[in-house]
């Protein structure tokens, strides 16, 4: 099974899908090919370091998870090479085809996500709500072969088939209220080889 993480920061995968994933993994092994996938650098959410270090701390603490978690990590790349700015992230065109591509490349089973807003008054994060507003509005485009060829010409060519991945959203902590969910998961076991 191929599950994919998606997300606005460095630390959104482990306050809302770790577990999860944990469990997926104590379930079925080798059998689970995990990625978690960053949508911003990182560089404007400490109050003490600078910006580039605050990167260089975020990437190293994301690669040591993914190393407990078994996970594979990957920083979102614009089309321009470029990862998106936190604090800033916008949905346009360049992210939407960035996320196209990262889902068509890794074609997952299921696809997890923050959830968008129900509520205008619940209290948001504007990464948050990017990425949540961006992936529902790839979700139709991504078995669309030459929806972002423009953005990548190296997927120009024949039309190839792509598995269009079950999307879940996970709890959001800044949108507490707004949102409610259909299920929850018990992870209680799987906090010992993850915390």
């Amino acid at each position: 099974m191929r599950i994919l993480f998606v997300h606005a920061h460095f630390d959104d995968y482990e306050f809302t899908a770790s577990g999860l994933f944990e469990l997926w993994r104590q379930k079925l092994g080798d059998d689970l090919n995990a990625r978690v996938l960053v949508c911003t650098d990182g560089r404007a959410g400490h109050h003490v370091h600078d910006p580039g270090k605050t990167t260089q701390v975020r990437m190293a603490e994301q690669r040591a998870s993914a190393r407990i978690g078994k996970y594979e990590f990957q920083s979102l790349y614009l089309p321009d090479g470029t990862i998106p700015r936190e604090a800033c992230l916008l949905v346009t065109r360049d992210l939407l085809a960035a996320l196209w591509k990262a889902i068509r490349d890794f074609e997952p089973d299921y696809l997890f996500c923050p959830p968008v807003p129900s509520d205008p008054f619940a209290g948001v994060h504007v990464d948050h709500i990017a990425v949540a507003e961006a992936v529902r509005k790839v979700a139709y485009m991504i078995n669309v072969p030459h929806a972002f060829v423009e953005e990548y010409p190296a997927m120009e060519g024949p039309a190839m088939p792509c598995k269009v991945p079950v999307i879940l959203n996970t709890y959001d902590g800044y949108m507490a209220g707004s949102n409610h969910p259909d299920f929850l998961v018990d992870v209680e076991e799987g906090f010992e080889a993850i915390a």
